[in-house]
Order: C-alpha cells, then structure tokens, then sequence
C-alpha cells in the first residue's frame, strides 16, 4: 500500500486568479426568512375577550358591580337593539326613591339622555368592547354572547 499523498498548501501568491481571468462566483446568500405575520383578528379578539373578562372580575370582586364609572357599555334598548351608554354613577339611588331601592348604573346614553340598568346582568347591560369583540369572532348578539363573571 503507498501512503496518502500530503496535500499541497498554496501560497498567498499562488492562490491569486491572474489578471483578465473569470472571478469566481460569489456563494449565494440563503434566502431571507419570511417575517412571521402579526396575530390574526380573530387571534386580537380572543386576547380581548380574555381582558375584559379579567376586567369584569376584577371590578366584581373589589366593588361588588362589573363595571366603573366611564365605562363603555351597550344597554339594552329593546326589540334586540343595543344602545352605546356610558357609565355615570355605579349604585344609583334618586332621593325620592325609597331608601331600599337603587338600580346598579346611572348611564348617559350616546343618542342624549340618561337611563338606569335595572340589574347587573348581560341582558340589561355588556361591556361595548365585548360586543365587538363577539362580531369579530363571529358569535351572535343572542343566546351565542360570551358570558362574562357572575
């Protein structure tokens, strides 16, 4: 058996293309990675839904109500018609009322004029975001609504 053959370093003077010859080609790059999308809408929505909820609890648990006061809201306006309100007073009572009797929300109604939540429930009164939120993800105003704490 011969022995390998060692291999022949050039040297720096070697390995220079004489002039007028061919360079050689550069390598190729390697294609870019394409950019990861953002989220999706329905990705934002569910995230959303997820913080109003948190929300909701939150307030419930430290003020006995869902909502505070300047929060956007939809109040029930009759006939499966949501009116976008706001809200003004959190535990409203009138003084001619009598004293056991106070309603959950004072509310400025955005069309001018002021209604009262009679309870604190989804079929009175939804967070406004939470009704975008359910048209983005595709579920119904009705019986389909996200519920939210009790």
């Amino acid at each position: 058996a011969k022995p390998a053959a060692k291999p022949v370093s050039k040297t720096k003077a070697e390995t220079k293309q004489p002039k007028g010859a061919a360079k050689p080609k550069p390598k190729a790059k390697p294609k870019a990675k394409p950019k990861p999308k953002g989220p999706t809408e329905a990705e934002k929505a569910q995230k959303s839904l997820v913080e109003c909820e948190k929300k909701v609890k939150t307030n419930l648990s430290t003020t006995g109500h869902r909502f505070t006061k300047g929060d956007r809201v939809k109040v029930q306006g009759g006939s499966s018609k949501w009116i976008d309100a706001e809200v003004i007073s959190v535990g409203y009572r009138m003084n001619s009322w009598p004293r056991w009797k106070s309603v959950p929300y004072q509310l400025q109604l955005a069309t001018g004029g002021e209604v009262y939540a009679p309870l604190d429930t989804d079929e009175f009164i939804r967070l406004a975001e939470l009704v975008r939120i359910e048209g983005i993800l595709g579920r119904s105003g009705g019986g389909g609504r996200a519920k939210i704490a009790s």
